[in-house]
């Protein structure tokens, strides 16, 4: 029964969700590809900003797919590590966008309308900020801050949920209708696998003091 649970963990919450979100970033690099031809605006740093914030999460699946043997599992702190400066990377070019954007606007007098776009469109940023920063701050903590890792672990999971389903929110608004049940379908789909990596990748592993004491009891004796 350990093996089977052991074994379906590793599958459906580690194994699979990052192979579904390689096979996401192989579709980002090739839309990407694509753009640059057809795209007369489409720039290096759109590519770098798509691929940084997949990426992150591809090395946090990684992470947790590593995690899960002894031998290598020096490996997935690399790998966690890896996510933590791809979620810097992604949160400067937002930070600079942003400042661009700021001047372009204040020079032409222009202020934006808050339409239902606009409003999600900011929401889907403000969590995807809000879940890298908890990417960093979580890979910067050790494990001994057990429970704060835990609680921050969750947060991310939820923003992220709440980031991917702007995407559903403003179809549902926008046209007055039901989404589809294949549309609806793949953005759990997708959700699953990011929060999957999240919960798998950035929990913190519990150490057991009393196996310590054990084991030091042990060697005493063998003295």
């Amino acid at each position: 029964m350990n093996k089977f649970i052991k074994y379906t963990d590793f599958t459906l919450l580690r194994l699979i969700p990052t192979m579904f979100l390689l096979f996401l970033l192989y579709s980002d690099v090739r839309d990407s590809l694509q753009a640059f031809n057809r795209i007369e605006t489409y720039s290096f740093r759109l590519f770098l900003e798509s691929f940084s914030i997949i990426m992150c999460f591809v090395f946090l699946g990684l992470a947790s797919v590593l995690r899960t043997f002894k031998e290598v599992e020096k490996f997935s702190i690399v790998s966690r590590y890896a996510a933590c400066v791809l979620a810097l990377i992604y949160i400067v070019l937002y930070i600079f966008k942003e400042i661009q954007t700021f001047r372009t606007l204040y020079s032409l007098d222009y202020t934006p309308s808050f339409s239902n776009y606009y409003s999600l469109f900011t929401l889907q940023k403000t969590m995807y900020i809000i879940a890298l920063l908890i990417v960093i701050i979580n890979c910067i903590l050790k494990d001994k801050f057990f429970k704060t890792r835990w609680i921050l672990t969750v947060l991310c999971a939820l923003s992220i949920f709440v980031a991917l389903f702007c995407n559903p929110l403003y179809t549902l608004i926008n046209y007055d209708d039901a989404i589809s049940f294949r549309f609806l379908l793949n953005s759990f789909l997708i959700s699953y696998c990011y929060c999957a990596v999240i919960i798998m990748g950035l929990s913190p592993l519990k150490t057991s003091h009393k196996n310590e004491v054990v084991v030091i009891n042990e060697e005493v004796q063998n003295i």
